[in-house]
């Protein structure tokens, strides 16, 4: 299991929660990342104001890089992001 920081209702800041998840495994051309800092901007409190589907709130952030999908084959996975 994987914490994460977002939102199961539409609504004011009052919704925001952490919200545990199961560990996502990378597609593709996907990484997986453990993020360290994380901005949520307008567009993220917009569309939890509205009647967006619940989502994991993070638009920008930067971390580590712990997985990859298997077309990123040059990446190495212990390298830092943002």
């Amino acid at each position: 299991m994987v914490r994460a920081f977002g939102y199961s209702s539409n609504g004011g800041p009052d919704v925001q929660e952490f919200l545990d998840r199961e560990m996502p495994t990378p597609l593709g051309g996907e990484l997986l990342v453990e993020v360290r800092a994380a901005e949520v901007n307008a567009v993220a409190w917009k569309a939890r104001a509205a009647e967006a589907p619940a989502a994991v709130a993070i638009v920008d952030a930067s971390g580590n890089v712990r997985d990859r999908g298997q077309f990123l084959v040059t990446c190495r996975c212990t390298r830092r992001i943002s």
